[in-house]
Order: structure tokens, then C-alpha cells, then sequence
């Protein structure tokens, strides 16, 4: 009985976790990061103020949450799907599963990395990705024979990815993922990609 009462208590406190983020991406799509109040948020959820803060602290805490674990989950698929793969195929490989992500999940990335989105909150992205970045290449997972700081290295790559990745989610026009990772990928190891089949293998230029 306690474990049904347990499982029960989890479910209802998953489903409200998803009311609050989904009206505060709504929210702040519609009106701007800066525009948005708490009060907004729940009322817009259907929620007492006070539950808010049961699980969040603020209005930048909810969505961080919500894209941290998006970003821990795709950081675990990543390592599981593509654990036998080496450089530079791993880096493009990761490449297209982050834009595909983004494709993915659009408003909600929209509203991290975006024109309506928050600078602190592009920031705690940038500095969470460039750590995982800058541990890959000091351990030689990623860029193996590499002279440079790796710590610039990682703020370099991730520098240009999210603002690429903002700007593409601004207007992706027909850009698909495969085509932003492979326009990524020429860029960063002056060569075509190899061996990944998709928009890669057409001469088809963003525009």
C-alpha cells in the first residue's frame, strides 16, 4: 500500500513539475523572459503560488531544471550510443544528435538560447556544456593531438554552437540538423565529414 501511495505521490508531483514548465515556456514565447512573473506561471498553470516554490526557487531555477534534464539525458544517450566511436566522427556524430535535439524540443530551447530567452540562462548553458566539452578534450575523447588550452578550446566550440544554435532556432528556414552540424563540422575541422549518410552527401548550401 505504502509503495501504490508512493508512485501515486511521484506521478501527481511529475505532472505538476510539467504544468509549471509548460506555462512558463508558453509564457515567456509569448511575452519575453523579463515580462514573466511567478504569478503568471501559476496562473497560467492553474496552481497555487505556493506550490511553485514545493519545487522550484524561481523563475530561472524552473527552466533550468527542465533543460538540465533534457541536457543530463541526451549527455547519457550520447555516451551509450556512441561509445565505440572515435574523433572527429564522435564530435560530428554529437554535433547532429544537439541540433536534432533542439529540433526536437524548439520552444523550449527557444526560450533558453533565444531572442526571448534570458543572458544568465544562455550563460549556466554555456559554462555546463563547455565543462563536459573541456573534460573531453583533456582526456583525448575529443580533438586527440591537441596543442591548445583546452579550457579555450571548449569555450571556442560551445561559444559558436549555442550562438548558432540560436540563431537557427530564430530562423531555421530549411536548414535540417544534419545540414547545421555538417556547416559545423567544415568550419571547425577544415574538411568534408565522412562517412554519415543524410544532407551531409549533398551539395545543398544553407542559406
Amino acid at each position: 500500500m505504502t509503495e501504490v501511495k508512493d508512485n501515486r505521490f511521484e506521478r501527481r508531483k511529475q505532472r505538476t513539475r510539467q504544468a509549471l514548465q509548460q506555462a512558463a515556456i508558453e509564457l515567456i514565447l509569448e511575452k519575453g523572459y523579463d515580462a514573466v512573473q511567478i504569478q503568471d506561471i501559476t496562473d497560467r498553470a492553474d496552481l497555487g503560488r505556493g506550490t511553485f516554490y514545493v519545487h522550484y526557487d524561481s523563475k530561472e531555477d524552473i527552466l533550468w531544471q527542465t533543460l538540465q534534464e533534457e541536457y543530463d539525458a541526451l549527455h547519457r544517450e550520447i555516451l551509450e550510443r556512441y561509445a565505440e566511436e572515435q574523433s572527429p566522427r564522435l564530435e560530428h556524430l554529437i554535433w547532429i544528435r544537439m541540433f536534432e535535439k533542439a529540433a526536437e524540443q524548439r520552444p523550449l530551447y527557444r526560450v533558453m538560447i533565444g531572442s526571448r530567452g534570458s543572458a544568465l540562462l544562455t550563460e549556466r548553458i554555456q559554462t555546463y556544456l563547455v565543462g563536459l566539452a573541456e573534460a573531453g578534450i583533456r582526456d583525448g575523447q575529443f580533438l586527440p593531438g591537441n596543442t591548445l588550452d583546452p579550457r579555450f578550446v571548449a569555450e571556442y566550440m560551445i561559444g559558436a554552437l549555442v550562438r548558432c544554435s540560436s540563431w537557427w532556432l530564430e530562423d531555421p528556414g530549411d536548414r535540417t540538423p544534419q545540414q547545421m552540424a555538417d556547416t559545423f563540422y567544415r568550419l571547425f575541422f577544415h574538411r568534408e565529414p565522412e562517412g554519415i549518410s543524410g544532407a551531409s552527401r549533398q551539395d545543398t548550401p544553407l542559406k
